[in-house]
């Protein structure tokens, strides 16, 4: 990671404080300063790289000034924070009140503070505030002494000399006086701790210097580059979550997946978060005596202030629904202070050997996210850790962007670096990524130690690991990492703040290292074989030198109905000149030479997003002369950033892939009419806004125009199609296969992506997306998959979706194609008609709808390519339709819409009691970008 500042220094006074100090740092270890009196270290803080020095106490204000003027000197930080303890000598003041100095005086002379330190301190102390009210901190003016305040007489003084003065302190009149002189900007913490009582300050020191450390925490990752690279984001299916959260169970063993359901059980069934502060300590202790069915399951103790509950629970109460807490009960909870369970260090399951690092191992499914484990690789990799195979590590990371139901460690496919499928014994095993965060509860984290809710890179989980790995490691070190869930031995859970996930920022991702070396083992040789294979490049005059996997963006920036991770993951991208230095890093790893290229598989979810970055790249590989070394393709496009102007076409973007020598564009279209596009690709918040006048995201005539288009530019067409809508009935499947027709008679570069992985075309119900839950609710997913309605399977008996599987580019190929069409359709009408004939085992409306629909479109297809002739036998059998029902006896479409109301109406009501989007409703982005 490149810093833009240089190290910041903090400083404090008492012994104390320093010990406190440093053992909050990660990677902490001592330093020499010459010149100073006092010890000096460095690590981090908030994952930034610090120094920490002890400087004197101000009663030898020349020393302390030498001291500090060594710091300016030796260390030339950019900025200095003073973090220390204050007497109050104002009554409104209480011990373990923050403040932050603006200016300090000293016998009739004054020193300011760095504003704009101070001003970006008060921001960070108030958002900090939100969740830790004991973090608000008020800005005064102090008083700097220059003797230790011991007697009535000499506090009377001072209020008489500075009558608006409410604190006293030592040093920083000091402090601010030389850095300002050295140019270099400061900022003072101060706690009260006394009154005036030597014995008070002492006995004060343990509770306020973690204050201290948090808001300093606080105050630097809002600093560059902290802030740039990484920030928090709502993690909005477990929102109600916002709490510090122990699960034990004695003398037994839990996984986290089983601890994470106890503690969602609680927090959603005994409503316990409505009596709680935010940031509150809960601990929950499966060791309650197993009692008759008339006893309670549980036994409640809430501390009155609302920051301490502790659950002893049950076997039963894992089993049985639990009604929200009483009035009553919540009464005879209440304690002054309740007893907490401490894990002692030597049970703590510590991680130690070599790394094994993977990604996600899919190119279908978030492939780039598989990617970003290479940058975790890297960044290891420059801070001295050694990367392993698996048979010899000590530590595995996996990162995943799906939920899973198996191991998150047992991958499908085979991965470079991955040795054998078994485990080794007392391996520290970890999951990334986007899966663990929608559904810490999915059974494919069972044998996980620790799960990184989010993104890891950016000393994130190196940080984590060296503090875990630490002897002096406690379990209240793991609380100063927001959406974290630990495993710190076989009986214990631990959760901190998992309503939030840490993730890249556009800056962050582009801070990353991706080496070629790192990049090539995340995913194996199999992978670049598929895609060579997928767009056909065997055929070619001329052979790549070699292929590479690699990303512009990340995300997709879409929030369709069928997919879990845009409600999840922001689109990102990668800048154009970040893009191309690897571009030239590959160039360079394989030694192109004149004449050579490498084949590059772009992953990216969304590649068109923002179409003005192609134009962008296109402009750059032209202007570097790079161009002639890679062939680009691309897997993954959308329709809608196709869509523009009056002939709803984008034909700079078009224009664009052309210039990037893409010769086939795959697009995700996946529903071709308006009513499958209205649930499956419409963005679903407006889905819930507006219900069943929702106008879909684009129209059969829209994408009819962008083939048309992109076909017309001497550009071939793969689009993607879903099937098995399962809030659709036949209808929609037979007006599918019609504009399927369509487009495959008009435009011989189009087709529809078959083969590329089993069941392609089949709608799957992700875990944690819309169309899955609703779907759940309403009873149409049986054994894994959608239910389809009762003419569903029969209609597509009888759609022989292979007409799609190639393009027709010569006439025997459109007569092969016309032929085929033919039968499908005279095979369907038959088919209708022996339904029609013993309709006792259907519904007649439905049989009827079909056959309506079946009728009326099958006229206007015959009007549409009436050039290419027809089937007698078929017109045949449309008389003996028409003989069996007139237009008159046909329902009117309204009377029958098969499923379509039903998720709308199955929506309005799912939405206001789903956790995700009540989150949504209730809480704001910035609510969350603090502790």
């Amino acid at each position: 990671m490149n810093n833009t500042i240089s190290k910041p220094c903090i400083v404090c006074y008492d012994p104390a404080e320093f010990d406190g100090i440093s053992k909050a740092l990660t990677c902490r270890e001592s330093m020499e300063i010459p010149g100073l009196k006092h010890q000096a270290a460095k690590g981090r803080l908030a994952s930034t790289d610090i120094h920490l020095v002890r400087l004197p106490f101000g009663n030898k204000p020349e020393e302390l000034r030498r001291n500090i003027e060594i710091i300016c000197t030796i260390l030339r930080p950019e900025i200095i924070i003073s973090l220390g303890t204050a007497m109050a000598v104002s009554d409104c003041l209480k011990i373990g009140n923050l403040c932050l100095i603006s200016s300090a005086v000293q016998n009739d002379r004054k020193e300011f503070f760095s504003p704009e330190l101070t001003d970006a301190l008060r921001k960070a102390s108030d958002e900090s505030a939100k969740s830790r009210p004991e973090l608000a901190a008020a800005t005064l003016e102090t008083y700097t002494s220059s003797v230790f305040i011991q007697t009535p007489e000499q506090l009377r003084q001072i209020k008489e000399d500075y009558p608006s003065i409410k604190i006293v302190e030592m040093e920083d009149y000091h402090l601010a006086a030389v850095t300002s002189s050295f140019q270099i900007k400061c900022a003072s913490i101060r706690a009260i701790s006394d009154y005036g009582n030597f014995k008070q300050h002492m006995d004060s020191l343990s509770i306020l210097i973690p204050n201290l450390i948090a808001l300093a925490e606080s105050f630097i990752e809002s600093l560059p580059p902290r802030k740039q690279l990484m920030q928090y984001a709502v993690n909005p299916s477990i929102s109600d979550m916002p709490y510090r959260i122990a699960v034990n169970a004695p003398g037994k063993t839990i996984n986290i997946p089983q601890a994470f359901n106890i503690v969602k059980k609680t927090l959603r069934e005994l409503c316990i978060g409505e009596v709680l502060n935010i940031n509150a300590f809960i601990e929950i202790n499966l060791e309650k005596s197993v009692m008759p069915d008339t006893e309670p399951s549980f036994d409640l103790f809430l501390e009155e202030s609302g920051n301490f509950a502790r659950l002893d629970i049950s076997d039963r109460f894992v089993t049985e629904k639990q009604q929200p807490l009483s009035q009553e009960l919540l009464q005879n909870a209440k304690c002054s202070s309740i007893h907490l369970r401490s894990v002692k260090t030597e049970e703590i399951k510590k991680p130690s050997g070599k790394l094994h690092i993977q990604g996600l191992n899919s190119i279908s499914a978030e492939a780039v996210e598989g990617l970003l484990a290479a940058a975790t690789i890297d960044e290891f990799e420059s801070d001295g850790f050694e990367i392993s195979t698996s048979d010899n590590a000590g530590i595995w990371m996996y990162r995943t962007a799906s939920v899973s139901q198996t191991s998150y460690f047992a991958p499908h496919y085979g991965i470079p670096m991955r040795k054998s499928d078994k485990i080794p014994e007392n391996v520290f095993l970890i999951v990334t990524g986007l899966g663990p965060a929608i559904d810490p509860g999915a059974s494919g984290g069972s044998e996980a130690d620790l799960m990184i809710l989010g993104d890891e890179q950016c000393n994130r989980l190196k940080d984590y690991l060296k503090i875990i790995s630490s002897e002096n490691f406690k379990t209240s070190d793991a609380f100063r990492f927001p959406g974290i869930i630990h495993k710190i031995n076989s009986s214990t859970v631990i959760f901190n703040r998992i309503d939030q996930r840490q993730t890249l920022t556009t800056a962050g991702l582009n801070s990353l290292s991706f080496s070629p070396e790192s990049l090539r083992i995340i995913y194996s040789d199999a992978y670049d074989t598929f895609l060579v294979n997928y767009f056909d490049l065997g055929k070619r005059h001329s052979k790549a030198k070699a292929t590479r996997l690699f990303f512009t963006s990340r995300g997709c920036g879409r929030r369709c109905s069928i997919c879990c991770s845009g409600g999840y993951q922001q689109y990102t991208t990668l800048e154009t000149a970040r893009f191309i230095d690897v571009l030239k890093s590959f160039k360079e790893f394989h030694n192109l030479q004149s004449g050579e290229y490498i084949d590059v598989f772009l992953l990216d979810s969304n590649l068109n997003q923002y179409p003005e970055r192609l134009d962008e790249i296109a402009d750059c590989l032209e202007k570097e002369n790079l161009k002639s070394f890679f062939n680009f393709h691309v897997r993954h496009n959308e329709l809608k950033s196709f869509i523009k102007g009056t002939d709803h076409v984008n034909h700079k973007l078009i224009e664009a892939y052309s210039r990037l020598g893409i010769n086939e564009i795959v697009i995700g279209i996946d529903s071709y009419t308006d009513s499958s596009v209205r649930i499956l690709k419409t963005d679903f918040q407006k889905i819930l806004k507006y219900g069943e006048k929702t106008e879909p995201i684009y129209s059969f005539n829209d994408i009819e125009n962008v083939i048309g288009a992109i076909d017309a530019k001497g550009i071939k067409s793969r689009c993607f199609l879903l099937f098995n809508n399962p809030f659709t009935g036949s209808d929609d499947r037979i007006r599918t296969y019609y504009n399927l027709l369509k487009l495959a008679l008009k435009f011989p570069g189009f087709m529809i992506d078959l083969d590329s992985s089993p069941n392609v075309n089949e709608i799957k119900p992700f875990p944690g997306a819309p169309l899955t839950d609703i779907a759940q609710d309403a009873g149409l997913i049986i054994d894994g998959v959608f239910a389809p309605d009762g003419l569903t399977r029969y209609v597509e008996k009888h759609l022989d979706l292979r007409l799609f599987n190639s393009r027709r580019f010569s006439e025997e190929q459109k007569s092969e194609l016309l032929s085929r069409w033919q039968q499908v359709r005279l095979n369907l009408a038959e088919a209708l008609l022996k339904k029609l004939e013993n309709a006792c085992n259907l519904k007649i409306p439905q049989v009827l709808l079909t056959v309506k629909t079946f009728v009326s479109e099958d006229d206007k297809l015959i009007k549409e390519f009436e050039q290419f002739g027809s089937d007698l036998r078929l017109l045949e059998v449309k008389k003996q339709i028409r003989n069996i029902i007139s237009p008159d006896d046909l329902p009117p479409d309204n009377l029958f819409p098969g499923r379509e109301s039903i998720f709308f109406k199955i929506t309005n009501s799912w939405s206001k009691n789903h956790p995700t989007y009540k989150a949504k409703k209730k809480n704001s982005e910035s609510e969350f970008e603090s502790m």
